[in-house]
């Protein structure tokens, strides 16, 4: 008896671990591209610097935001798709943009059709997080003075 239930768990164990179904292999093996495309991100962390001082960070990540889904699609167009909880009731249900990978998968643009194109630093890419970096000089305080922003936004597969 013992030994039957000691391979009944054994065989549930090998069969229960074995796989899952949203196992794309060795990610090790895969290019930045295939990391990426096809698949779903949530935002799950942020936090936004101007001149080395926070502005923004997790705990000011709305709601209303955490249940969006960025999709970054083969054709090379990218979805951002709004949830259930909207942080602007205008908001539509999708946006529609285009991205591409460049520098050996290592940044990220996104353009979002005319003079709104955005630049990422790839920090993090293991086909289960996606971290991206950005700089820019702007007026984030709406104060007259440029500053210094460094914004990270941490994406985790969902």
């Amino acid at each position: 008896m013992k030994i039957k239930l000691t391979l009944f768990f054994l065989s549930a164990l090998v069969f229960g671990s074995s796989c899952r179904n949203d196992d794309d292999g060795n990610q090790n093996l895969l290019s930045g591209y295939e990391r990426i495309v096809d698949k779903n991100y949530s935002l799950r962390d942020v936090e936004v610097r101007a001149n080395g001082v926070i502005l923004f960070d997790r705990s000011t990540v709305f709601e209303c935001e955490r249940d969006n889904i960025n999709r970054y699609e083969s054709s090379g167009t990218a979805t951002t798709r709004y949830g259930l909880l909207r942080c602007d009731p205008n908001e539509p249900n999708e946006e529609f943009y285009f991205w591409t990978l460049i520098s050996n998968d290592s940044k990220l643009i996104l353009d979002y059709n005319g003079p709104n194109v955005l630049v990422y630093n790839i920090i993090v890419n293991d086909g289960r997080n996606l971290v991206l970096e950005r700089f820019s000089i702007e007026d984030v305080d709406n104060d007259g003075t440029l500053e210094s922003v460094q914004s990270r936004f941490t994406y985790v597969r969902s």
